[in-house]
């Protein structure tokens, strides 16, 4: 017998599974849509009644009940718990990081490792997880995905704005037509709406995943366009919707969000589209430096 998932992440996975076609549970196209929903929006999915649910899906109630019990569930509450759990441990997220990390420092002897030697290990320990998850044809199709697709939007918001904006920007040095999407003075639905199938979306987001990146891709996924994900986590919603996805890792006792294994997944992304577009990125870096020198943008280049 099929034993129930416990966790979010065990259903997430359980939801990979069923839709890849390697789990022996079959669903219907319309059962996997509103599972998907639901864990696109677990808070919605924790906080309201059966009812509510089977009315903003245009269900009745006892199809919630059928695919919870299909699940490995006794009913709906039990399945329900699992997403009140994962809200209730979600509840101020960044007060209890930092809490966690005060309380460690509090009870740390004296040869502890200086603050920059802590973070280094804990960042460490991201990137070998990066690259012991490693796959080398998912990045081999993400590169090549980079240099055919007609027009690239790279979109992080919040925390992953930073490493979005790197990759735009350099992305931009060596390729036409690339735009970052959710930078000041744009509206986001205005962005998005300029991509057409033969475009690519490259998204990033680590957990706390934001509502808008993860509705982004879905809108963009039902327009048909690739989707590129950088995530932290298989329970991460942007792998619902990306055709390849690249795992790093954002552990640590920290109120921010480590970001160092999606900065090298970036920089090899970028080192790797070089190799692959050959003379073409030399061609785009020349025009680009042309018009750098002619208005003496940068000083103190080697």
């Amino acid at each position: 017998m099929q034993i129930s998932p416990t966790t979010l992440e065990d259903l997430q996975i359980r939801f990979n599974r069923i839709v890849s076609g390697n789990d022996d549970l079959k669903l219907s196209n319309k059962s996997v849509e509103i599972f998907r929903q639901m864990l696109t929006d677990p808070a919605a999915t924790s906080v309201k009644t059966i009812s509510e649910l089977a009315n903003e899906f245009g269900i009745h109630r006892s199809f919630l009940t059928r695919l919870a019990q299909k699940l490995g569930f006794k009913g709906f509450p039990e399945f329900q718990s699992v997403f009140r759990r994962e809200l209730k441990g979600k509840t101020n997220f960044y007060t209890r990081q930092v809490e966690k990390y005060l309380q460690r420092d509090r009870v740390s002897s004296e040869f502890e490792k200086s603050t920059l030697e802590e973070v280094s290990t804990a960042e460490w320990s991201n990137i070998l997880f990066a690259m012991e998850n490693f796959d080398g044809k998912v990045f081999e199709a993400v590169v090549s995905s980079l240099k055919d697709a007609r027009r690239i939007s790279v979109l992080g918001l919040r925390g992953s704005y930073p490493v979005a904006y790197y990759l735009g920007y350099y992305l931009k040095m060596i390729r036409d037509d690339v735009s970052i999407a959710g930078m000041s003075g744009h509206i986001l639905a205005e962005e998005l709406g300029n991509l057409c199938p033969g475009d690519l979306l490259l998204a990033i987001s680590a957990a706390p995943y934001t509502k808008s990146t993860v509705e982004a891709c879905h809108i963009v996924h039902e327009l048909g366009i690739d989707i590129i994900a950088i995530t932290d986590s298989q329970i991460s919603p942007l792998i619902n919707y990306a055709k390849h996805t690249l795992f790093g890792a954002c552990k640590g006792n920290y109120f921010f969000t480590p970001l160092i294994s999606f900065i090298m997944y970036v920089e090899a992304l970028l080192t790797a589209l070089i190799k692959k577009s050959g003379h073409i990125s030399i061609t785009n870096l020349k025009k680009k430096e042309m018009i750098f020198a002619k208005m003496d943008t940068e000083i103190g280049k080697k």
